[in-house]
C-alpha cells in the first residue's frame, strides 16, 4: 500500500481547543503520508491570527486562507476550494469536531477502492465524554455515544469529484450539501460504501442553528434555510443533475478589497416600499460598480405621531424591522449574488445593516 491522502477541513471561527484536539490525533497516526488542507474561509482577522499561531505546530497542515470575511458561510464553496488545492488522488473530509483513534488512516486505505466512494460511522459523543477527551486523548475510553453513518465524511477520489464540479455552492448556512453530493455521485454511477475503520469520535458541541428572533440578529440571518436548502436537494434530483447548474466555474471565490472606497455609496431607511425596490431592482442597475449600501432606522419609525397616522388614515408607508431586512438581504444573496465580491455585516451597536458589493 503506497497511497498519500489529502485530509480536507472546512473551517471558519470553530472553537480552536477542538482544532487542536483533532490535528494531534492525526500527528499520531500510524500511516504517515498524508497532508492537512486546512481552508479557513472567512475568518475575522483576529480569530485567523490566533488559528495560524496554532496551526505552526503542525507540519503537515497547509494553510488555505480565504478572505472573504462578511460573505455567508458556505461549506460547500470552502471544499471546493480545497479539492482544487489538494496535492494527492486520495481525497477524505473531515471536520475539526473530529478525534481519529491512531490506526484510522491504515484503516480506511487499506479498504480504500477507487471504484466507490466512502461514507463512515461517527460514536457521537455527549458533553461529559467530550470534556474527558479533550482533557485526556491518550487514555480515553467513551461511556455513552450515539453511532450514526449520517455525516459529512467522505472518502473519494478526487478524479470523481471533478466529474461532478464538486460541492453544489448554491449551499450555503446549513445543511444539504452532502446529501446531494452524495445524489450526484450515484448518478454519476458510483456505489457508496461503509468504512469498517476505528472509533472515529465527534466531540459535542452547541447546536450551530441560529434560531430566529424578533430583535436584530448580530449576524446574517436566513430564515428556514434548512428546509430551503432541502428544496434545492429535491429540485437537482428531479432534474437528474450530476453537474450543479451555474457551476462551471466552482472552486473559485471573489472577494471585497477591504482598502477599495466605494463607486457609490446608497443610504436607505427602512421603509418596506424603499427596501424591496432596491434589492429586487434597483442594485442590478449598478452593474459593474462597487457599491456600498448602508440601511439604518427612519426617524419616523416607532414614532408615536407615525402610528397615530397609520391608525387613523392607514395611508403612512409601512415600515420593516432591520432583523426582516437581514433576512432579506441573506436571501437574496444566496440566490442572486452568492458569486459576486461582496461583505455584510450587522452593527449591532450603531444599529445598521452594511452591505459592500461589486455587482
Amino acid at each position: 500500500m503506497n497511497n498519500p491522502i489529502s485530509i480536507l477541513y472546512p473551517y471558519r471561527e470553530r472553537s480552536l481547543e477542538m482544532v487542536k484536539v483533532s490535528l494531534n490525533s492525526l500527528a499520531h497516526q500510524t500511516w504517515s503520508d498524508f497532508e492537512v488542507i486546512f481552508v479557513d474561509y472567512g475568518s475575522s482577522p483576529s480569530h485567523l491570527e490566533e488559528l495560524r499561531v496554532l496551526l505552526k505546530d503542525f507540519s503537515c497542515v497547509r494553510l488555505i486562507s480565504v478572505p472573504v470575511f462578511g460573505k455567508l458561510w458556505s461549506r460547500s464553496i470552502a471544499l471546493n476550494l480545497g479539492i482544487k488545492e489538494a496535492s494527492y488522488e486520495i481525497l477524505f473530509i473531515v471536520d475539526v469536531d473530529l478525534f481519529f483513534a491512531s490506526s484510522t488512516l491504515e484503516s480506511v486505505l487499506a479498504e480504500y477502492d477507487p471504484r466507490f466512494y466512502y461514507g463512515g460511522y461517527w460514536h457521537f459523543l455527549d458533553q461529559e465524554d467530550s470534556k474527558r477527551l479533550l482533557a485526556n486523548t491518550t487514555a480515553f475510553e467513551a461511556k455513552c455515544f450515539k453511532l450514526s453513518d449520517d455525516n459529512g465524511m467522505l472518502l473519494i477520489s478526487k478524479e470523481h469529484l471533478f466529474a461532478v464540479h464538486g460541492y453544489d455552492e448554491f449551499f450555503h448556512l446549513y445543511g444539504g450539501e452532502d446529501t446531494d453530493l452524495k445524489n450526484r455521485l450515484k448518478r454519476l454511477g458510483l456505489q457508496k460504501q461503509i468504512l469498517k475503520s476505528p472509533s472515529i469520535y465527534h466531540l459535542w458541541h452547541p447546536h450551530v442553528i441560529q434560531k430566529r428572533s424578533k430583535s436584530l440578529i448580530a449576524q446574517p440571518f436566513a430564515f428556514n434555510v434548512k428546509r430551503i436548502n432541502e428544496k434545492h436537494v429535491f429540485f437537482n434530483e428531479s432534474e437528474k443533475l450530476t453537474i450543479p447548474s451555474g457551476q462551471s466555474h466552482w472552486g473559485t471565490v471573489k472577494s471585497i478589497d477591504p482598502q477599495k472606497n466605494a463607486d457609490k455609496i446608497i443610504q436607505l431607511e427602512n421603509v418596506h416600499s424603499q427596501i424591496v425596490h432596491f434589492f429586487y431592482h434597483s442594485i442590478f442597475q449598478f452593474s459593474g460598480k462597487f457599491i456600498e449600501v448602508i440601511i439604518r432606522e427612519s426617524e419616523k419609525y416607532g414614532n408615536a405621531k407615525t402610528k397615530f397616522k397609520t391608525l387613523i388614515k392607514g395611508n403612512s408607508e409601512p415600515f420593516m424591522t432591520l432583523q426582516e431586512i437581514n433576512e432579506l438581504i441573506t436571501e437574496q444573496l444566496i440566490f442572486a449574488h452568492r458569486h459576486r465580491a461582496y461583505s455584510f455585516k450587522v452593527d449591532l451597536t450603531e444599529k445598521k445593516l452594511q452591505l459592500k458589493i461589486a455587482v
